[in-house]
């Protein structure tokens, strides 16, 4: 008899646990897409996160080589977010405010790259992007399979072209708006040395 009840306790337990994860998981999903700090696409409607380095400053902190691209002209403002070891590299002719958020960034005509390690292997990154494209495989802008300096990624977009890719030790995302022709970004992503 004893044995039943703590049978039915860790039942009970586990379906309690179940209804608990539903209801966070059904709580998230419905919440607004637009409030401050909630991703849309891989970008974040707030400012960006971390403090205003240069590249030689943050080099020292991260696992893997800093690596920018040689054409996309001056840059405006690099920040590190020591938390996640995220480089973020804004290349623009001016400096964006502080308050400033990845649209207001994309919006003023800036391209954005941001630098983070990974640490998946290459065929669980390669499966991430092929699940990327097939996700957006419907839609106007949806993602399409490229390599960049032989790694499997991805470009595309119908609100912002982006360019994503991953190395062995680095995850990249390239991203300009609409208005800045994808292939620039595929060009400039090439010329990004490979580690």
């Amino acid at each position: 008899m004893r044995a039943i009840n703590r049978k039915t306790r860790i039942l009970l337990i586990f379906f309690a646990l179940i209804l608990c994860l539903s209801s966070t998981v059904l709580y998230v999903s419905t919440k607004p897409v637009h409030s401050q700090g909630q991703y849309t696409l891989g970008l974040p409607y707030s400012p960006i996160v971390g403090q205003e380095v240069s590249v030689a400053q943050v080099q020292t902190n991260m696992p893997f080589k800093i690596n920018l691209p040689t054409d996309l002209g001056p840059i405006a403002e690099s920040k590190f977010d020591n938390t996640t070891k995220t480089l973020t590299t804004i290349f623009s002719s001016t400096k964006p405010a502080d308050d400033a958020n990845f649209i207001d960034i994309l919006n003023s005509n800036a391209v954005v790259l941001i630098q983070m390690p990974s640490n998946l292997t290459l065929a669980s990154a390669r499966q991430n992007i092929l699940d990327a494209v097939n996700t957006t495989k419907n839609d106007a802008g949806g993602l399409q399979l490229l390599t960049i300096n032989g790694y499997l990624g991805c470009e595309g977009g119908n609100v912002w072209h982006t360019v994503t890719w991953y190395t062995q030790t680095t995850y990249y995302q390239l991203t300009a708006n609409v208005d800045y022709p994808l292939q620039n970004l595929v060009d400039a992503a090439n010329t990004i040395p490979v580690q």
